[in-house]
């Protein structure tokens, strides 16, 4: 970049990452998911700021970039993986069923009369505000 256009980059970008990451925030529900997409779109804002930086409104115009990015992530496939530390442990029904001799169907329906009666002789849950 030339004529400055870098420092009014830096300017513009310093200036709204906190806002652009609130907006980021707001759609993902995610702080580090949030973080990628504000990066993502200023590395975008980076690349266009010569045609940027002339847009009557500069603030809808990065905003829009910034949505399309995340509508583009929404639709890749590895948006939908989730990663956990480790493998989900398959369900037991089916072998508690096995070993009990009855149906899977069977076992879901006590455990869940087991668990509500556990549930009325416990206090009420206390709900700690974070």
């Amino acid at each position: 970049m030339r004529d400055g256009a870098e420092e009014e980059y830096v300017e513009y970008v310093t200036a709204r990452v906190p806002v652009l990451r609130r907006l980021a925030y707001v759609l993902t529900g995610d702080g580090h998911r949030a973080d990628d997409l504000v990066q993502q779109t200023i590395t975008t804002l980076y690349l266009k700021w010569p045609k940027a930086r002339v847009a009557d409104n500069i603030d809808a115009y990065v905003r829009t970039m910034l949505v399309r990015g995340y509508v583009d992530e929404k639709r890749l496939a590895w948006s939908k993986v989730r990663l956990f530390r480790q493998l989900p442990e398959p369900e037991p029904v089916e072998e508690v069923a096995a070993i009990l001799g009855c149906s899977g169907g069977t076992v879901k329906s006590h455990t869940s009369r087991g668990l509500a009666a556990l549930r009325r002789l416990l206090p009420p849950r206390i709900e700690v505000p974070r």
